[in-house]
């Protein structure tokens, strides 16, 4: 760890700016115990929560709160680290952080930091320290839970398997290599075994990690369509909001509107756009082609309509422009045409929809139906999520041990020693650890660590 880092304590409001119920700080490194003694006339019992006065340097009351004490080494960071929990006033909070920081050796932590050290002092490795910053920027509940799954080590023990079963297989290697010359082969063919197990293994979490990599990822739904078909009513009865300004006039939408909204635990952004038609109007244009560009990079396409044809065929119009894109028409004003609400999928791409936005009529059917296209795996039960660099760790080392299984077969196992060996090291990277390359460079965690929210 670095000498810095040891002898510096660092300082940070772990909850929100705003004025809330409670407002949470927390303090970790070599001075937390002092600094206990000096805020709160005591040093808590280690590891339970103390109702306590919050002083200042002159001995006047900040605040009244709950204190936990975390006695180094069994805390998040691996260091001392204190806990207060007070009110959620930001002046109260401010007062107290200006308390700390003008100590001597404190300063206000950086994002990221203590998960960072706590990293560094090895109270978790790199995929579970991911894992942690996965779950606090979940858009899901799937997310979550599969971020969750990783934090509590799921993956990294399936990743320590395969890196054991590797290692095992290279000793064995190393030991027939010793006496090659000598007819027992006993050492050589353990080592195929292991290298056959963690191969299997190997494909088995890529696939999964494959399946979830992406759950993270929140989708954009882009609200399109003619002028005076109901698209903002669409988008303020799906946000539940009366954020879109709604009007019989044609065109007045004229500029995007996006809101997050929450499906069945799925988080979607809506966006209300400027009606497409043809048009003279220079503002008008203006929207229209800011339409197209909120269309282009949209995951899915509500297209607003209140006709369409009796047997419900495509117009070449539609796909035409739309191509490419995944696509639900949505039949508006059936309250209007007295017609029932109803789903009919036409295609993988093309889905039609009958509701009514003035009634709600449909809107259920609706929802049930964005859940079911943008979230297509909701009938797996979650494993975890790792980023996209772990593919690309996993894929080598089953390259690497493939490599090694094609040599035994070849040369009877005299060369598969380097290619296990290239395994090894791309499997020790799954877990974190240092490779002779400096794999685990200052920038590859600062670029990790530093995305994180202060307090964390």
């Amino acid at each position: 760890m670095n000498a810095n880092i040891k002898e510096e304590t660092i300082a940070a409001l772990s909850t929100t700016q705003k004025a809330s119920g409670i407002g949470i700080i927390k303090i970790s490194g070599i001075k937390a115990k002092p600094l206990a003694i000096s805020m709160l006339g005591k040093l808590p019992e280690p590891r339970k929560a103390e109702l306590l006065l919050f002083y200042n340097t002159d001995k006047v009351i900040i605040d009244k709160g709950i204190a936990i004490y975390f006695p180094k080494p069994c805390s998040f960071t691996g260091e001392d680290v204190l806990e207060l929990q007070g009110h959620g006033n930001p002046i109260l909070l401010d007062s107290i952080l200006q308390r700390l920081v003008n100590s001597t050796g404190v300063r206000l932590a950086n994002p990221g930091e203590f998960l960072k050290r706590a990293y560094l002092n090895r109270k978790i490795d790199l995929t579970q320290a991911e894992a942690i910053s996965t779950l606090i920027a979940a858009t899901s509940l799937r997310t979550a839970s599969c971020a969750m799954n990783s934090m509590l080590g799921i993956f990294s023990d399936e990743a320590n398997n395969i890196k054991d079963l590797i290692t095992k297989a290279r000793i064995n290697i190393e030991a027939s290599l010793c006496f090659i010359e000598t007819p027992n082969r006993i050492p050589i063919r353990k080592a195929i075994k292991l290298i056959n197990k963690a191969l299997l293994e190997s494909k088995k979490i890529y696939i999964k990690t494959k399946l979830y990599n992406n759950f993270h990822k929140p989708n954009t739904i882009v609200i399109t369509g003619a002028p005076n078909t109901g698209k903002s009513s669409i988008f303020n009865t799906l946000t539940e909001s009366d954020t879109s300004i709604v009007t019989d006039l044609s065109g007045t939408t004229r500029d995007t509107l996006a809101k997050p909204i929450c499906i069945s635990g799925m988080s979607l952004t809506i966006v209300d756009t400027a009606g497409i038609h043809k048009t003279k109007d220079i503002l008008e244009k203006i929207s229209i082609k800011r339409t197209w560009g909120e269309v282009i990079k949209a995951d899915h396409i509500l297209l607003i309509k209140t006709t369409l044809s009796k047997d419900n065929r495509i117009p070449n119009n539609i796909i035409r422009n739309f191509s490419g894109k995944s696509i639900t028409i949505i039949i508006n004003k059936i309250d209007l045409t007295k017609e029932k609400a109803s789903i009919k999928t036409i295609s993988n791409n093309y889905s039609i929809v009958k509701v009514s936005a003035k009634t709600g009529e449909g809107l259920a059917v609706l929802k049930d139906h964005l859940k079911r296209i943008l979230d297509p795996n909701v009938n797996i039960e979650p494993s975890y999520i790792c980023r996209k660099r772990y593919l690309c760790l996993l894929k080598n080392t089953i390259k690497h041990l493939i490599k090694a299984s094609k040599e035994h077969i070849r040369t009877k196992g005299v060369l598969i020693a380097d290619a296990v060996g290239l395994a090894e090291k791309e499997a020790s990277k799954l877990v974190g650890e240092s490779s002779s390359e400096g794999f685990l460079t200052e920038q590859v965690l600062n670029e990790l660590f530093d995305g994180l929210c202060i307090g964390k």
